[in-house]
């Protein structure tokens, strides 16, 4: 009898991120419940009925906020575990969430047997007053854990700084890309997609497509785009996205035509929009003041570009260099100035960024696609489980 999995996270609501779950039932008995509605910048997608015949899939209404996130539970989640039987419980919530704590009491009271852990995102420690909670929140998640998975280097060692076994502990994306959705055109298909799109078909299209947000320094993308010369006007930036600097960024498209704002598009569609660039770009500043504590924990637009074949650049900022493998497409954060020769030095090469567009992709494929990231999980469940014999 194959191993029976529970997992318990929100983002599943989100059909593309259930593309690892079948690779995960070749091996597991596997249930998934999420909210029964979750979504990225500026949309929101309904979990609906999932008939897949490889695992068990379930929507929850959720409570205590209006949309998914930490602090949140799930209404109906303790039929799920009273219900059935697992050899191991995955919730993928922050340590302080509510779900993260719904999760192991209700494990506590109907699945006692049940390997439990978690995986989170959270990769930088905190100050003022929520530096001074937290490490006893992690210590407490690291003795009632079993094991954790970071999705990234830092994650992982912020969860065994605060107790939890180094052998128990992985380092492990939380979704992968489908290589065959986002995947290259052809030259002649990126021509009519730009005309189509009202783009300059043979300009040289630069984006940024998230959150429109400072940690994410968009201020050093468009001083950047202002130090580039002004000929030949091939020269686009894209800014899709919506958020708190929607403002300065559309007042910096009324002013420099090159510049469009673009809204923010639904999933499916967002590989359409990186199909037709030559670069994306992220950013991502560390800020560690008392507003806001965070630093890049993955970025997935960086492996949708990469798998699109388009050049992928990204500020050090957390985990970028580790995701991108790459120190020629890196650039120091908050360095405007080397973010504009790096624009430029691809700008005038473009061979050189379609080789290095196809290496993105070969990364890609070799570690970011939904099997290969299954792959990962798998062997680090059968390392965790113990199912009585």
């Amino acid at each position: 009898m194959k191993p029976r999995v529970l997992i318990v996270g929100t983002a599943y609501a989100i059909r593309e991120h259930r593309k690892k779950l079948p690779y995960l039932a070749r091996d597991f008995t596997l249930t998934c419940v999420t909210a029964e509605q979750c979504g990225g910048v500026g949309w929101m997608e309904s979990a609906g009925d999932d008939v897949s015949k490889d695992y068990r899939f379930i929507g929850l209404p959720i409570g205590g906020a209006s949309v998914p996130g930490t602090r949140c539970w799930y209404r109906g989640l303790s039929k799920v575990f009273r219900d059935g039987e697992y050899d191991l419980i995955l919730v993928e919530n922050e340590p302080w969430g509510v779900l993260r704590w719904q999760c192991w009491f209700l494990k506590l009271v109907f699945q006692r047997s049940a390997v439990f852990g978690e995986f989170t995102w959270e990769n930088i420690v905190r100050r003022g007053w929520k530096g001074f909670v937290l490490p006893a929140i992690y210590r407490a998640a690291a003795f009632t854990g079993s094991y954790a998975v970071g999705g990234n280097r830092d994650a992982a060692a912020l969860m065994m700084r605060f107790g939890s076994s180094p052998d128990a502990t992985a380092c492990i994306p939380q979704f992968g890309v489908d290589p065959a959705i986002f995947s290259p055109l052809s030259e002649s298909q990126r021509r009519e997609a730009r005309r189509h799109a009202g783009l300059p078909e043979d300009g040289f299209l630069i984006a940024y497509c998230g959150r429109f947000v400072p940690e994410k320094g968009l201020g050093d993308l468009l001083d950047a785009f202002q130090l580039l010369p002004k000929a030949p006007h091939d020269l686009c930036l894209l800014m899709m996205g919506t958020g708190e600097l929607e403002h300065e960024i559309r007042t910096a498209a009324g002013r420099d035509a090159r510049i469009r704002l673009c809204p923010p598009s639904t999933y499916p569609e967002i590989a359409a929009f990186l199909q037709m660039l030559d670069m994306l770009v992220l950013p991502s500043r560390t800020q560690a003041g008392p507003g806001i504590c965070w630093k890049e924990q993955f970025g997935h637009i960086l492996v949708e570009a990469m798998a699109c074949g388009v050049v992928t650049v990204g500020s050090d900022s957390g985990a970028i260099p580790e995701v991108l493998g790459d120190d020629d497409v890196l650039f120091p954060e908050r360095d405007v100035a080397a973010l504009a020769a790096l624009i430029q030095s691809f700008a005038q090469n473009r061979e050189h960024a379609q080789a290095v567009g196809a290496s993105h992709r070969a990364r890609v494929i070799a570690h970011y696609s939904h099997e290969r990231v299954a792959a990962g999980w798998r062997e680090f469940f059968h390392k965790c489980i113990k199912v009585p014999t």
